[in-house]
């Protein structure tokens, strides 16, 4: 059974917000208390262990070859993950990871829009071409990025932009709350080709607010694409204070 067919029996909820820290091989270093429960992981168990502990063994390794090369490249990606517990059980995140100092930082999300649903089946084709053709990561890379144009994006970024707006207001759906004004005009701005200087886009929700505080377009027009997500912020809830100390306390 691939992980596009399979029954999530995790309770990840869509006011849930979790974070993880690791250092530049990828070792955890820290976490939320989000993180620890849904990994089904006791603290001892998980910290300083390969992040690759709760990776989903039917996920594409072509993704985590992408991913690799972004972050030790200093810049930030977006992606869904489908990643295990302890128990067997599995959840589906949309993380967006950042470089920061000494290591790396994901902030997921739970994946709800329609974007996902197609991505859900298209892993599942990608991880049978590796499995039956014996591909390599990086060959697999290759065909996910040639894939994705397929899909109508000019380039990852482009959808990993649209896949980040997709699950914002999908989000907000989940919860009952008004739709984001800022990402609407967002999306007509890259619609349109529009050079943005700086565009900050903010949840309202009561629980999780400022999943992203910026996002960034480089270049002069959108042909050179969004090279990176500058910087995003987590502001409210017994999370966020959680990530704050935490940070604090191994900086």
């Amino acid at each position: 059974m691939s992980i596009a067919e399979e029954v999530s029996s995790s309770d990840f909820l869509f006011d849930e917000l979790f974070f993880s820290r690791t250092d530049k091989k990828g070792i955890i270093q820290s976490g939320n208390s989000v993180f620890q429960r849904i990994s089904e992981f006791e603290w001892d168990e998980i910290l300083n262990r390969p992040h690759r502990v709760v990776r989903h063994p039917h996920m594409p390794r072509g993704i985590f070859h992408l991913m690799w090369n972004e972050i030790l490249s200093d810049h930030m990606i977006g992606a869904y993950v489908a990643n295990k517990t302890k128990k067997g059980k599995y959840y589906w995140v949309f993380a967006l990871v950042s470089p920061i100092e000494n290591g790396f930082l994901s902030v997921r999300l739970k994946p709800s829009s329609q974007l996902f649903k197609i991505i859900k089946d298209e892993y599942a084709k990608f991880h049978a071409i590796e499995k039956d053709q014996k591909i390599s990561p990086e060959e697999s890379q290759d065909l996910i990025l040639s894939h994705i144009t397929k899909l109508g994006f000019e380039s990852y970024w482009h959808f990993m932009v649209e896949a980040l707006m997709q699950e914002l207001e999908s989000r907000e759906v989940q919860l009952e709350k008004s739709p984001i004004k800022k990402l609407q005009i967002l999306r007509e701005a890259l619609k349109f080709g529009a050079k943005i200087e700086t565009a900050k886009i903010k949840t309202k929700s009561e629980d999780i607010i400022s999943l992203i505080n910026q996002l960034s377009v480089f270049k002069d027009s959108l042909k050179n694409g969004l090279r990176e997500i500058e910087e995003y912020g987590l502001n409210l809830s017994k999370q966020t204070e959680e990530m704050s100390t935490l940070l604090e306390k191994e900086a």
